[in-house]
């Protein structure tokens, strides 16, 4: 095997989630800013940059880059699968599909 040599933080990372049962919510228009708030609030806890982002009902794609000297990306999308995941019931009502996401690296 070759000995690369692997420096992972404060690196940029690519990802992908979908939504629990591949159900098409989140271009719902009420929970769009859900998302986008809860998001606001992770950056504001544990710093990092989106350089993109693409929004699908059913899954995301985004690139972060952490900052130097950090490599903790799973800490920052647990809360953000789990603050999301208890948003879209309290605001369109139980009938409506769970909010939650599961990721893929």
């Amino acid at each position: 095997m070759p000995d690369y040599r692997r420096s992972y933080v404060g690196n940029t990372w690519f990802f992908t989630l979908v939504t629990g049962q591949r159900r098409a919510i989140l271009c719902d228009d009420r929970l769009r800013p859900l998302l986008r708030q809860t998001l606001k609030t992770a950056k504001e806890r544990w710093p990092f940059r989106i350089g993109a982002w693409i929004l699908l009902p059913d899954h995301l794609h985004c690139i972060w880059t952490l900052p130097a000297g950090d490599a903790d990306f799973s800490n920052r999308w647990g809360w953000i699968r789990k603050e999301f995941g208890k948003q879209p019931r309290s605001v369109v009502g139980t009938a409506h599909p769970t909010g939650s996401l599961h990721s893929f690296v």
